[in-house]
């Protein structure tokens, strides 16, 4: 999918592949081709089913095995299908606390989203977009980069303050 998003006063066109777990686009030619020009990544589980969190490492190991340098790549975690988070038996569901300690011990925000209603879509795309952005700004002044330094123009990147909802509940999981 191909999209345009404003930011920062900038227009980011956006193009966004899903693999959906799949294990063909770890390996070879398909795997090296996929990842080739990223400038960030959205890592997906579903907080219904706790056996999805266990992927969560291995896409990111897999994402920066793959970029060229040892630069910033910005990553964001996504907990999928809030929606129905209620419906599904307590023992299935994604123990919280966890996911928001790894989240935090590696400095990569955590959003929930449900797919299916919108919720916290539009937010995932927009902070990993400004994550993105800020860290090929970032690149091409050849100054290091972290998620929440303040750069030599005051701006600070967190997901928390730059990517305030529009609307009440667009983005209710955002850390």
């Amino acid at each position: 999918m191909s999209k345009k998003v404003d930011i920062h006063d900038v227009e980011v066109s956006l193009q966004i592949w899903d693999t959906a777990g799949q294990e063909r686009f770890h390996a070879g030619s398909l795997g090296n081709s996929f990842y080739r020009g990223a400038h960030g990544a959205l890592l997906v589980y579903d907080v219904n089913n706790a056996s999805s969190i266990d992927q969560i490492a291995q896409w990111r190991d897999e994402c920066l095995a793959h970029q060229d340098t040892d630069a910033y790549f910005p990553l964001v975690v996504i907990g999928n299908k809030v929606d129905i988070r209620d419906q599904t038996k307590p023992e299935d569901r994604i123990d919280q606390r966890e996911i928001l300690t790894w989240c935090r011990d590696n400095s990569y925000g955590h959003i929930e989203t449900s797919a299916k209603d919108g919720l916290g879509v539009e937010a995932a795309m927009l902070a990993i977009t400004g994550l993105a952005l800020e860290a090929k700004r970032s690149t091409e002044r050849n100054a290091p980069i972290s998620p929440s330094r303040t750069s030599s123009t005051g701006d600070r990147m967190r997901l928390t303050s730059l990517y305030e909802p529009k609307k009440k509940g667009l983005c209710e999981g955002c850390m």
